[in-house]
């Protein structure tokens, strides 16, 4: 968050903000599109992991582990690290003039990169 404050347009001493939709490229308008698409399916995927302990009364029942179906868990291991890594490198596509932010999203993928080879592993192990 303070790396999006600290380089906001309007935020910072002697800058004025001057916002236009019409100022958004295609580009821009494009990862804003699948940013939005991207948080909405990491809800689902939450939605389906917390049914996975759950009977149909919505009562949590087991905590044991289950492998999850359904969605994108048909097709890739770890969707909800899929997700996050697409919302931070769609934010940099719509913040590309910001110099800070390309580091946090660097650092998202590597930790999601990680973390969804450690599911895997235990997954698949």
């Amino acid at each position: 968050m303070l790396s999006l404050i600290g380089e906001s347009v309007g935020f910072v001493r002697g800058s004025h903000m001057d916002f236009s939709l019409r100022k958004l490229t295609s580009m821009q308008l494009m990862c804003i599109f699948i940013f939005l698409w991207s948080t909405y399916t990491q809800l689902r995927m939450n939605f389906i992991l917390a049914r996975l302990r759950k009977n149909q009364y919505g009562d949590i029942v087991t905590k044991d582990h289950k492998i999850p179906f359904g969605e994108l868990f048909n097709y890739i291991t770890n969707p909800l690290q899929f997700t996050e890594i697409l919302v931070y490198v769609t934010m940099s596509g719509i913040l590309w003039q910001a110099s800070t932010f390309h580091y946090i999203t660097f650092f998202v993928i590597m930790n999601q990169v990680c973390n969804g080879f450690i599911k895997s592993s235990i997954y698949f192990n």
